[in-house]
């Protein structure tokens, strides 16, 4: 099944909340506030999610993916600037 980037293990969107609290796993930038680094050291701004339009946008991506057992349990979610989550490979991006 595909999986939008930003869903859930349903295919939903993520709720509110939860956006809320992966953006608040990313360290602010102390060279670029109010900016922050994603899971991977890239620079995210915050009214990116979801934005691959942006250099700056965001996705929440896995750290290990649902395809190897992960879900969308808060510890398992992160911040990911939307290239690096391509990147990852997450499994939410790909059929399974």
């Amino acid at each position: 099944m595909y999986r939008q980037p930003t869903t859930n293990a349903s295919g939903k969107p993520f709720d509110a909340a939860i956006i809320e609290a992966v953006w608040n796993k990313a360290q602010p930038s102390p060279r670029h506030p109010p900016m922050r680094l994603d899971a991977r050291g890239s620079l995210i701004w915050k009214e990116g999610y979801s934005n691959t339009n942006s250099r700056f946008g965001w996705v929440i991506g896995r750290r290990r993916p649902l395809n190897q057992g992960g879900g969308d349990e808060l510890e398992n979610l992160e911040p990911l600037q939307w290239e690096n989550y391509q990147l990852n490979g997450d499994s939410q991006a790909r059929a399974e």
